[in-house]
């Protein structure tokens, strides 16, 4: 349990940075990447 609990939250933040990451470098709408995902 608590292991996958922590392996959801990095998960959920790496998907923030990458998401992050496009809005900054390549200004991708949120929502259609949201959509994508």
């Amino acid at each position: 349990m608590l292991n996958s609990e922590s392996e959801s939250l990095d998960k959920s933040k790496s998907f923030s940075l990458i998401v992050h990451k496009l809005k900054k470098e390549k200004n991708f709408p949120t929502n259609q990447k949201i959509k994508v995902f």
